[in-house]
């Protein structure tokens, strides 16, 4: 995205300013190694926790990085959760711990966060809640600036099922619900339709 912008900001410079364009294609060369090094470094973290210490141990880690670096104070939980879980499955889960506990920092302002990780009805459940300011989930542009299609897009992937409850001053609470297991044949590389994947609701409390 980065890179699309900067290519659109250089299409609209004349080209009667040399050094402005030779400076607008060192900052799109620096983006393009930005996004090389953040590929390297999503291996590196998926590797390296996640296959090694299994998906309990991945986020609990990651929600004690995030403790120690902020402000916001995260519980993290889990119950029954099996050694083994597919690594698709489990890089999906991870990486939604991730851009939801940013998006707490960023944007909710809550104090406290709750991070669990369960087996229910057969599927491994993970659930995310705050008690921020929370907002309303028929925003649209709410949901694209909170990353929220990112991580919706992320569980639809696995066949995963991505529900977000929140109500202004109420907290948000994300739940996704994926299977253990997922055959690579089975692993979606389209979108699917929204009505079928996504479900919102006003939620009593972030926390409750």
């Amino acid at each position: 995205m980065l890179s699309l912008r900067l290519e659109t900001v250089a299409e609209r410079v004349s080209e009667s300013m040399p050094e402005t364009n030779r400076q607008m294609e060192e900052l799109l060369q620096l983006a393009s190694q930005l996004g090389e090094d953040l590929h390297t470094l999503s291996h590196r973290l998926h590797s390296s926790t996640l296959e090694g210490l299994g998906i309990v141990a991945g986020v609990g880690s990651f929600c004690k990085e995030f403790n120690s670096q902020h402000g916001t104070q995260v519980a993290f939980s889990h119950h029954n959760v099996p050694p083994s879980v597919s690594p698709e499955v489990a890089l999906c889960l991870f990486r939604i711990v991730q851009e939801g506990l940013r998006n707490v920092q960023k944007h909710s302002g809550a104090a406290n966060a709750k991070v669990r990780l369960e087996m229910l009805n057969g599927n491994l459940h993970l659930s995310l809640s705050d008690d921020g300011a929370g907002f309303n989930v028929k925003d649209g542009e709410a949901r694209q600036g909170l990353g929220l299609c990112s991580m919706r897009e992320r569980a639809r992937l696995v066949d995963g099922r991505f529900e977000i409850h929140s109500e202004k001053e109420n907290g948000t609470r994300i739940d996704v619900w994926t299977p253990i297991e997922l055959k690579s044949g089975e692993i979606r590389s389209e979108p699917v339709d929204d009505a079928a994947a996504v479900s919102v609701a006003p939620a009593s409390r972030g926390l409750g």
